[in-house]
């Protein structure tokens, strides 16, 4: 940081020793051209920087995992990956996909103001909240005698509001728009099935030692591949196709997330049992020390 900060003061002396007789126009005009390639050059290391801190921080980390035997017993790719895969399609239907588009819907078809669209865009959202912690719930208790259920049960849910959401917009125009939107909300209360057991399952099959690194993963994952990803394809199809059809469209990938959820399911309880299998207590091994009793 020191060379840094004195080797930038040398050059900014050393260009004022070159520009100060000349023109102030003329050095606005170059000068000003010329920061637009140095504030850009300044962003891309910026970025350089930030990935390789974070790359460092997860190679420790998997280096250090890999030394102390924590990658002995990884899960399977099926259940690792398929479970977050299918979370990620579910979530093109979902999430930033409503909250951006359903407003604008409400406005252009159901002909309300922004205002009150955007109020009953975020009563849909307020039933999703509510649909996660009633299905995870339910979820939760499909999986008590069979863990693999936990995913049957997500499947059915995912083409349950892909069953409820394509009828609610692509009867747009012959659908009274009461109708309509008690569809939508329903279908919003259906859509949020996988928020929360998408997490536990992916945690069930993770070592604890790196549970946390897992659970961080997942979020990335989430929020980069299904959030982030669903506005944009909506606002693409929509230039395309029209607004009510993109919004037809998307909650197809329910369909394809349910058929990883089932594809996950395969693996599920076997890589839950060896993550257990490898944490429970050795034959022999020694246990707690007994604690030394106050005197009388």
């Amino acid at each position: 940081p020191l060379v840094g900060f004195f080797g930038g003061a040398f050059l900014m002396f050393l260009l004022t020793l070159m520009i100060h007789r000349l023109r102030p126009r003329l050095v606005n005009n170059v000068f000003g051209k010329l920061q637009l390639a140095s504030s850009a050059y300044m962003g891309f290391s910026h970025g350089m920087n930030d990935a390789t801190k974070c790359m460092g921080i997860i190679t420790l980390a998997l280096v250090s995992g890999t030394k102390a035997g924590l990658f002995d017993q990884v899960p399977s790719w099926m259940s690792f990956l398929h479970t977050p895969a299918g979370s990620d399609l579910h979530k093109l239907t979902l999430g930033d996909t409503f909250e951006s588009w359903l407003p604008s819907f409400l406005n252009r078809f159901h002909g309300l103001p922004p205002e009150q669209a955007a109020v009953r865009a975020a009563l849909v959202v307020l039933v999703g909240a509510a649909g996660s912690v009633v299905w995870g719930s339910i979820v939760d208790r499909a999986g008590v005698r069979r863990a693999r259920l936990r995913l049957y049960v997500m499947a059915a849910l995912c083409v349950a509001s892909m069953a409820v959401l394509l009828p609610a917009f692509g009867a747009t125009g012959s659908l009274a728009p009461t109708a309509q939107f008690g569809l939508i909300a329903l279908g919003g209360f259906l859509m949020t099935c996988s928020v929360g057991p998408v997490t536990a399952i992916v945690i069930d099959v993770i070592h604890p030692g790196v549970r946390a690194t897992g659970a961080s993963v997942l979020a990335l994952i989430q929020n980069l591949l299904g959030l982030a990803a669903g506005p944009f394809i909506v606002g693409a199809l929509s230039d395309g196709l029209g607004l009510s059809t993109a919004m037809t469209i998307v909650p197809v990938f329910g369909a394809l997330a349910a058929g990883l959820f089932l594809l996950a399911s395969r693996s599920y309880e076997g890589d839950k049992q060896r993550v257990v299998a490898t944490t429970a207590p050795q034959p022999g091994a020694a246990g707690p020390l007994p604690t030394a009793r106050a005197p009388a």
